[in-house]
């Protein structure tokens, strides 16, 4: 008796499934759709502020590459700094822990 009980409820589950995606495909083709036709619709006025802003926006990022160039080679900078300022102590403490003949 269980078994004929989950047997219904799977296909009442897959009945709903197919039910769900054969209503959602055609309602997300629609809005696509009209989400298109609304970026088609821009005025030139629209088209313009978008390309200005799109031109800031790509000025900012080369800004900001820039930035993490200098950065970059700050962050080496000082670890090369720091290395070769341990190797020298490194060098300075075995100099001076060997005994002068």
């Amino acid at each position: 008796m269980i078994a004929v009980e989950v047997i219904v409820a799977l296909m009442v589950v897959a009945v709903i499934i197919v039910g769900i995606v054969k209503v959602a495909g055609p309602i997300a083709d629609a809005f696509s759709d009209r989400l298109k036709l609304k970026f088609q619709e821009l005025g030139p006025e629209q088209e313009r502020q978008f390309r200005q802003r799109i031109d800031a926006l790509e000025e900012q990022v080369r800004d900001l590459r820039t930035q993490v160039s200098d950065l970059q080679a700050s962050v080496k900078f000082k670890s090369d700094l720091e290395t070769d300022d341990s190797s020298n102590r490194i060098k300075l403490n075995q100099s001076v822990k060997e005994p002068k003949r």
